[in-house]
């Protein structure tokens, strides 16, 4: 599998001028967009000034931020917020639900895209899940498995977690491919191709232009270096 390398982050706004600057505040560390908060009425606040002013971009362009219309950075930051920051994400029905519905570990020989494509993609997600000290994933179904899947997925940063709730919440990409994905083990790119061969099953119902969807991923993938460069991780 191929490593994630260098993206273009088209498509993504310019946020160099003035006006931009007069938006933002720093609070020793932090960064705020004033005047805007999430739909959960959560600040605009973090440590990456790139992430801020981003979003402050996405306020002049649209002039009102809407997290639920307009996919963009803006929305994925109100996903974290909202939902995933120091919050008890990681529950039992939600592991328990993500392993019973991986089509790339539970191949059945289904229409399902992930299971046509899985016999590709299991041999390389069992090298990331044993990387990540995942059990027993012949049998995802079975308390080994999830138990151990928990663990690996509570370990994983906030806007980590982000990433495989869109990932796999909007797109329904399994979770054994989101963490792949993570891991550096499979890109965006071959994602995009993998979901782009689903489009071509006659009972699939497409998950919308696959130019879309690859301007939608542009976006999740910069959210997620941006917060790695930020926060120091490695694997930035």
């Amino acid at each position: 599998m191929k490593k994630n390398g260098e993206k273009r982050y088209n498509n993504l706004p310019a946020a160099k001028t003035s006006t931009i600057d007069r938006m933002i505040v720093q609070d020793g560390k932090f960064f705020s967009l004033l005047g805007t908060k999430t739909p959960g009425g959560s600040e605009v606040r973090s440590i990456s000034r790139r992430l801020i002013e981003a979003i402050a971009a996405e306020r002049q362009k649209f002039k009102k931020l809407d997290a639920t219309r307009q996919f963009g950075i803006f929305s994925i930051f109100s996903t974290y917020a909202d939902h995933i920051a120091h919050r008890q994400f990681i529950t039992d029905m939600l592991v328990n639900d993500l392993a019973v519905n991986d089509h790339v570990l539970n191949y059945n020989k289904c229409s399902c895209p992930w299971s046509v494509n899985s016999e590709h993609l299991r041999p390389a997600a069992f090298q990331t899940l044993a990387k990540l000290d995942i059990h027993n994933f012949i049998d995802p179904k079975s308390m080994a498995f999830t138990s151990s899947l928990k663990n690996a997925l509570q370990k994983l940063q906030d806007y980590e977690k982000t990433t495989f709730c869109i990932l796999n919440g909007m797109w329904g990409i399994p979770i054994s491919v989101c963490l792949m994905y993570l891991q550096g083990d499979y890109s965006m790119d071959e994602i995009l191709v993998t979901m782009d061969s689903m489009n071509q099953i006659d009972d699939w119902e497409a998950h919308g232009d696959m130019r879309d969807i690859r301007l939608a991923f542009e976006k999740v993938e910069w959210f997620l270096r941006v917060m790695r460069q930020a926060n120091g991780d490695q694997a930035a």
